[in-house]
């Protein structure tokens, strides 16, 4: 079963990109599995374009936000 990544970083008290370094990843690689990452990426896209999409995009845009 795959770990979750806020397992693996919680598990060793240090943030993904310690952790990265640590074990000689590429700051681009997810730490994610892609059993974990296909199913959330699904689900983001199947919410553009609906009205929850819709309050994201303009609470994205407020003055303050990246």
């Amino acid at each position: 079963m795959p770990v979750p990544t806020s397992m693996v970083v919680g598990a060793h008290w240090v943030t993904a990109d310690e952790y990265k370094a640590a074990h000689g990843l590429a700051p681009s690689r997810s730490l994610a599995s892609s059993a974990l990452r296909e199913p959330f990426s699904a689900r983001s896209v199947a919410q553009v374009g609906t009205a929850a999409w819709q309050r994201f995009e303009a609470a994205r845009a407020l003055p303050g936000r990246r």
